[in-house]
C-alpha cells in the first residue's frame, strides 16, 4: 500500500481512533495534500491537515498537520519538514495558535524520537492493518 492510501485509509476508517488518541472533539479534515510552499524540487505538500470545529471565528480553531510515512522514521528531515508545514499553515490559514505537527508512521528511531520530542512535533506510531495508533514518546 503507498502512502497516498495509507492517508485516505486513516480518514475514512481511522479518523475517529485520532480524534480520541488526541482527546479532540468535532474533528474534521481541513485539506488533503494542500500545497505549502515551493522549493527547487517543486510543490511541496502537507498530507493532511485536521481542526477541532469549536469556534465560530475558525482562526481560534486548534488545527494539526499530519505528515504521513510508511516506512520506519529514521532521519531527521521528517521533522524539520513537518515543522515547516506547521510555521508555513498557521501565517497561510491565518491561524492564532501554532498549528501542532505531527508524524505518523508504523515505527520511528531513537533518534528521531529524541529529535521529535526536543522540537515539540508529536510522534504517532501508526498500524493502517488494523488502525491501532499511539503516541510515542
Amino acid at each position: 500500500m503507498d502512502e497516498k492510501e495509507i492517508k485516505y485509509m486513516f480518514i475514512d476508517n481511522h479518523l475517529k481512533n485520532f480524534e480520541a488518541l488526541i482527546k479532540a472533539v468535532k474533528l474534521r479534515v481541513y485539506a488533503i495534500e494542500i500545497p505549502v510552499y515551493t522549493n527547487n524540487d517543486g510543490v511541496k505538500y502537507a498530507d493532511i491537515v485536521l481542526e477541532m470545529d469549536e469556534n465560530v471565528c475558525p482562526q481560534d480553531n486548534k488545527a494539526f498537520v499530519l505528515e504521513f510515512k510508511k516506512d520506519k522514521v529514521d532521519y531527521h528531515s521528517a521533522v524539520a519538514q513537518v515543522l515547516r508545514y506547521s510555521d508555513v499553515l498557521q501565517k497561510q490559514l491565518y491561524r492564532k495558535q501554532r498549528i501542532t505537527p505531527f508524524i505518523v508512521a508504523p515505527e520511528f528511531s531513537e533518534h528521531e524520537l529524541k529529535l521529535a520530542k526536543e522540537m515539540k512535533v508529536l510522534s504517532v506510531q501508526y498500524c493502517w492493518k488494523t488502525g491501532v495508533m499511539k503516541i510515542v514518546r
